[in-house]
């Protein structure tokens, strides 16, 4: 504590500027009350031995203050009175000022492989933080951070441009089609890799031959031909690119013609779609092929063609001739000649009558071996009381003898009719019959007799399983027979006898998810007495082993199947084993080499399951290699470290080929992009 001997007229000033301090103010030596008003009211007198203390204090916002016993949190000014060890009374002043927490939110974004520091910590993935500092005054300043972490970006674009143009990615140009990567820097210092597939579009040279009438007109694009010739126009295709067409343009004259004709009554003349059949004269307007106008005048002229008449009577079978034409049918006929100017002339032929045919038919059958005639067919003719003739129609038929030869198959028990004949037994037989003509027929008979059939059959079913035996489906066990046709078509007693045994007892479980190079699980199948099983698993290292252990460093299906050992009926099942996180996972898409000890080596992260990368490759976008070596241990931090040739390589997407050899001895060789960031 600091003591003031403050004069009466100095003693406020002394207070005033004695900030921050304990003040003891002292009577002056005459012992008058010194008067305190300006600071606490009016008339106030400090009494003989009495001590007045003055204290300008800060506190932090939340914190308390104590004077004697009282405490205090806001600002004010405060009088606490307490007793010295002389006895007399001290009056402590307080005045409180307190200094505000400091809050501070704010909103960041910087680049993969980036951090933002606040205090002594650096934030590096996205997140929303908050930090307590201390200010000048040591008092608390929270700070809110909420921070976004880009990652390395990758766009797809495709364009198109026209032939002579020019197509802009950052600052590059690019004239002619191909894929192209290029990386840009954003706005926030970011790397952005883009992928542009460029099209150049060639222009479009086209040519065309119209034809126009006489006066007619051709518009191509903005412009307008009337004349023949050559023209060339620029027009915009539907690709916005230009359009160059060549037009070679005809112009057809109208076209006038005068036909002088002759049709014969009944034909017509055909023009422009019209027909015309009567003698005169018609002036026809047409369009030619092109679409003009043209003109043909027709003269016409049909001449009327004379009829003339005729009539005869035929008898049944003869014909007449008639203008060179033949008739024998009753009937009115219309023949035609020709008349002037070549034209048809119209004969009609009427009541020609046939008079019918008086014909009688005989048809007569013999046996070769009882006549001497000859077969055929005999035609006589007789004159009628009409003048036409009769006709007689003979018919001879010579009969042969029939032979037969026929083979016959029989159940035992069925028999064969030949004639009067019934026949059972298998043999060759031989019999004389006649046939309908009365002529001799011989019928030989090879006949075979076929017997029944009786099988017995012994089968052994898994549940579920069946027999069909004919039209009959057997599933339990027991003893059947059946009747059934055979081939032959004789009776068949099949005798089956059925033994169904039960399926093994079977069950996995549907899924395991595992944590990616957790430790060898088993599968755990659950079946019935499971020592009288044969195993036979897929997928994994024992397949004969009834619980085998696995370690998989890929989601993987494991297959199983049961057989009972005495019986061989068999079930099978299945489970998924899922991973979560995979080793892909490990493999960084960006590292930053610049010096600063973070994320300065790119190669798979170190993992319980991966022993060493075999071998790995580092290449350019254009596919110059700048980084081959093998066997790297990731635990010892060792991998590529943005160099070629000792030289640091700048900013850009690099590709890697990465032989990776895990704690199993199997290996995956892997590939990808990384983004090297300074």
């Amino acid at each position: 504590m600091r003591h003031f001997n403050c004069t009466h007229i100095g003693i406020i000033v002394c207070l005033l500027f004695s900030p921050n301090l304990q003040s003891q103010v002292v009577l002056p030596q005459n012992n008058q009350p010194i008067v305190l008003n300006r600071l606490f009211g009016n008339n106030y007198q400090l009494r003989p031995c009495e001590r007045f203390y003055l204290q300008f204090v800060q506190i932090c916002e939340g914190q308390k203050l104590r004077v004697v016993d009282s405490f205090y949190t806001k600002v004010g000014t405060y009088t606490n009175i307490t007793r010295t060890s002389e006895g007399c009374d001290s009056i402590i002043t307080t005045v409180l000022n307190l200094i505000p927490s400091q809050r501070t939110d704010t909103s960041v974004t910087v680049c993969a492989g980036k951090c933002f520091k606040i205090g002594t910590r650096c934030y590096a993935q996205s997140g929303n933080y908050a930090d307590t500092l201390k200010t000048r005054f040591g008092c608390d300043s929270i700070v809110k951070l909420n921070l976004t972490v880009l990652k390395p970006d990758s766009t797809q674009q495709n364009a198109t441009i026209c032939e002579g143009q020019s197509f802009r990615v950052g600052n590059r140009l690019y004239f002619a089609s191909g894929n192209f990567r290029d990386t840009i820097v954003q706005a926030e210092g970011c790397f952005r890799l883009i992928k542009t597939n460029l099209t150049v579009t060639n222009k479009i040279l086209t040519t065309q031959n119209p034809t126009i009438c006489e006066n007619g007109s051709l518009t191509v694009g903005t412009r307008t031909y009337n004349r023949a010739g050559v023209y060339l126009d620029t027009l915009k295709a539907s690709t916005g690119c230009d359009s160059i067409v060549t037009t070679n343009l005809m112009v057809t004259t109208a076209m006038k013609r005068t036909i002088d004709t002759t049709v014969c009554s009944g034909k017509s003349v055909t023009i422009a779609g019209n027909m015309y059949n009567r003698t005169g004269t018609y002036t026809i307007p047409i369009k030619t092929s092109g679409g003009c106008d043209s003109i043909i005048t027709l003269n016409l002229f049909v001449p009327r063609p004379p009829n003339m008449l005729k009539s005869a009577t035929l008898c049944g079978g003869k014909d007449t001739l008639i203008n060179g034409r033949r008739y024998n049918q009753t009937g009115i006929f219309r023949d035609t000649v020709k008349a002037v100017f070549g034209c048809d002339s119209f004969v009609n032929v009427i009541s020609i009558s046939v008079l019918p045919l008086n014909e009688a038919r005989i048809s007569i059958s013999f046996c070769r071996n009882k006549t001497n005639l000859t077969a055929g067919t005999f035609r006589v003719v007789y004159p009628s009381v009409t003048g036409c003739d009769s006709v007689i129609v003979t018919t001879i038929k010579i009969t042969d003898s029939v032979t037969i030869r026929q083979t016959k198959d029989i159940c035992v028990g069925d028999s064969v009719r030949v004639g009067n004949n019934v026949y059972k037994t298998m043999g060759y037989y031989t019999d004389f019959l006649k046939t309908v003509d009365g002529c001799d027929s011989i019928i030989y008979t090879n006949l075979t007799v076929y017997p029944s059939y009786t099988v017995t059959q012994s089968k052994s079913l898994c549940k579920g399983d069946s027999l069909k035996v004919g039209n009959k489906v057997y599933k339990t066990t027991g003893t059947y027979v059946d009747k059934l046709t055979s081939t032959r078509g004789c009776d068949s007693t099949i005798t089956s006898i059925i033994k169904v045994s039960d399926v093994p007892v079977l069950s996995l479980p549907k899924v395991f998810q595992p944590r990616f190079c957790s430790d060898s699980i088993a599968l755990n199948p659950k079946a019935d007495t499971a020592s009288k099983y044969v195993w036979r698993w897929r997928n994994t290292p024992c397949a004969s082993c009834p619980n085998p252990k696995i370690k998989p460093i890929l989601t993987t299906t494991y297959y199983v199947t049961v057989t009972d050992k005495t019986n061989s009926c068999a079930v099978s099942d299945s489970v998924k084993v899922v991973l979560e996180g995979t080793y892909m996972a490990q493999i960084p898409n960006a590292f930053t080499p610049n010096g600063d000890n973070i994320n300065e080596i790119f190669n798979i992260v170190s993992d319980d399951c991966i022993q060493s990368v075999k071998r790995l490759q580092i290449f350019t976008r254009w596919g110059v290699p700048v980084f081959d070596k093998t066997n790297l241990s990731p635990r010892n931090n060792e991998g590529w470290n943005g160099l070629f040739k000792n030289n640091p390589l700048g900013a850009d997407v690099y590709l890697y080929v990465m032989e990776i050899i895990f704690t199993d001895g199997t290996s995956q060789k892997v590939s990808g992009e990384v983004n090297l960031i300074h």
